[in-house]
């Protein structure tokens, strides 16, 4: 009985193939993680999020900045105001 093999059953990492043999149709190697691709998609919303949560907050207290600059100057304006009628 005369049995042929393909000569790419043979080669080695040395003949330019690679050295792993592939695995069988429908099922991974068991290496891959089938979730891998879960945890960079949620890193990457949180990371959004967070962002976005931080550029509020300085919006937010540079306006609260200039509320009290502007409260201030009303103060002293009015303080002025009176002392001069006075």
């Amino acid at each position: 009985m005369k049995v042929s093999f393909p000569i790419s059953t043979f080669r080695t990492s040395l003949g330019g193939t690679s050295s792993r043999r592939p695995s069988p149709p429908g099922l991974r190697p068991s290496f891959v993680a089938p979730h891998s691709g879960v945890a960079l998609v949620v890193t990457l919303i949180l990371l959004s999020i967070i962002t976005f949560m931080a550029i509020a907050f300085l919006v937010l207290s540079h306006r609260e900045q200039s509320s009290v600059v502007t409260t201030t100057d009303q103060t002293v304006a009015l303080q002025g105001a009176n002392s001069a009628l006075e």
